[in-house]
């Protein structure tokens, strides 16, 4: 997950962010998610729904909106420190670290 640090001449808030989204996820699940810029929910686990859109040319980008809501939660928990490396996103999920290199392995 990465701040959002370019705004042209808008001042960023440090909780923006976006979560970047591997080509070989569009290539091996291509009808997961909407089209480019539709929005979607994604629902946490805490049960609130956040608005989200695939975005960037090559559909690089998982953007929540409001931007900085996503960033508020996971700035604060300190991922690294709590074992977490990924996002599982079925509604949306913290995974333990490797899962993702796990998950990656398995399709690839």
């Amino acid at each position: 997950m990465v701040n959002q640090c370019t705004a042209g001449s808008r001042k960023r808030d440090p909780d923006e962010i976006y979560i970047p989204i591997a080509g070989w996820i569009h290539d091996k699940f291509s009808t997961f998610f909407p089209e480019l810029d539709v929005s979607f929910d994604l629902l946490l686990p805490s049960a609130q729904k956040l608005s989200a859109q695939v975005s960037s040319p090559g559909e690089k980008l998982l953007i929540p909106s409001p931007n900085v809501d996503l960033g508020i939660r996971i700035s604060g928990m300190q991922l690294q420190k709590t074992g977490i490396d990924s996002l599982r996103i079925d509604k949306i999920n913290f995974t333990r670290i490797d899962s993702y290199k796990n998950f990656k392995n398995e399709y690839i």
